[in-house]
């Protein structure tokens, strides 16, 4: 695979990832608090959001895993789950811009 030819495949799938991370986002968090469903599951569970964040990340990650070692999932696509960790991830980096303007991390 040429380099031209990865980049046109991460393109592709970072344009789908943010498709579906704008649908999906406003289910989840309204319209005020783009990262609210991280925050108050945190306050519901004693948890920082990022915290929060993680678990909703590693379950993903876990069927990537089982995708790697046995070549298949049972459930969602493996584009699906690849999609949604770019997702957590993008979505971790503005927790930890927010977290950083709000003085709670440096």
């Amino acid at each position: 695979m040429t380099h031209k030819e990865r980049e046109k495949i991460i393109k592709q799938l970072l344009s789908e990832a943010e498709k579906l991370r704008i649908q999906k986002g406003y289910d989840y968090s309204g319209i005020d608090d783009a990262n609210s469903n991280f925050k108050n599951a945190g306050k519901r569970l004693g948890l920082h959001p990022e915290q929060v964040l993680f678990v909703y990340l590693d379950k993903h990650l876990e069927a990537i895993h089982t995708f790697i070692k046995d070549g298949k999932v049972k459930s969602e696509p493996i584009g699906s789950r690849i999609k949604d960790a770019v997702n957590y991830l993008l979505i971790f980096a503005s927790l930890l811009k927010e977290s950083t303007l709000q003085g709670r991390r440096k």
